[in-house]
């Protein structure tokens, strides 16, 4: 039994996107991805989270996308870098019906990169 959950508040100018694309009959995600990330006064990244959802039979972190882009001033070349990295996580990609293994594994990075780019020009605090 879960008694107590706690999460740390992250400080500054953190910035937070989620992108899905749905199962058409239950709204689930096929391919859900979930980005947190702070940016320094020089638009650095250096602090970020990347889960996925949806891909695989449970969610996992996109670790090697997160070692990426902390550091880094983000530009278009690392939201793309980054994003390719996270196929290359090491997790065995599910598939149904409405979307295959294949398909799981090759839409990540194009929602990657779309959640990196939302969350990048996003206002949010």
């Amino acid at each position: 039994m879960i008694t107590h959950v706690s999460i740390p508040l992250v400080q500054g100018d953190v910035r937070r996107s989620y992108l899905k694309r749905m199962h058409p009959a239950s709204g689930f995600a096929l391919i859900g991805v979930a980005v947190a990330l702070r940016l320094d006064q020089d638009r650095r990244c250096d602090w970020c989270r990347i889960a996925i959802t949806g891909a695989a039979s449970a969610a996992f972190r996109a670790l090697k996308a997160e070692r990426c882009l902390v550091g880094t001033a983000i530009s278009g070349e690392i939201i793309r870098e980054a994003s390719m990295l996270a196929g290359e996580e090491n997790v065995e990609f599910i598939g149904d019906p409405f979307g295959s293994s294949a398909y799981r594994r090759q839409m990540l990075p194009v929602y990657l990169r779309r959640a990196l780019s939302t969350a990048i020009e996003s206002a949010l605090v």
